[in-house]
């Protein structure tokens, strides 16, 4: 990874800006890759401006905020879009796929196995005498 960043935080809140405007007046779906291919860099430059930037030395501190929080909120844009589409009755597995590979999400299934049961061992309560009885009366039967 270059440690100069190619855009400015105004290029690229621009750039994102428009990625989104053209989407919506063209009925394109928003897409992570879509997004990267617009700004004319890859999946992993995105994710780099997003959570890397501290790695960044041409740009200031200011800056590098305001580019995070730009692909951030493009990302956050894209995920509540994909999510939208699981609800409109087309196939749900291309989004799915792009959820779980974009934005961490995951199938789970939360099982509670908290049972309370005291279980009260009934021979703990008898005397030594008792139990040899028992134990003799079980070998006569």
């Amino acid at each position: 990874m270059s440690n100069n960043i190619r855009f400015t935080a105004d290029d690229i809140e621009n750039k994102i800006n428009d990625y989104f405007n053209y989407c919506n007046e063209n009925s394109k779906p928003f897409t992570m890759s879509g997004l990267a291919l617009f700004l004319d860099c890859s999946r992993t430059t995105l994710y780099q401006y997003e959570n890397e930037l501290i790695k960044f030395n041409n740009v200031s501190e200011e800056d590098k905020l305001r580019i995070m929080n730009a692909v951030k909120r493009a990302k956050r844009m894209v995920e509540a879009y994909q999510e939208e589409q699981l609800f409109i009755g087309k196939s749900p597995v291309g989004t799915i796929f792009s959820l779980k590979n974009n934005f961490n999400w995951k199938d789970s299934q939360e099982i509670n196995n908290n049972t309370n049961i005291s279980a009260v061992n009934p021979i703990q309560q008898l005397s030594t005498e008792e139990i040899k009885q028992l134990l003799s009366e079980n070998k006569q039967e």
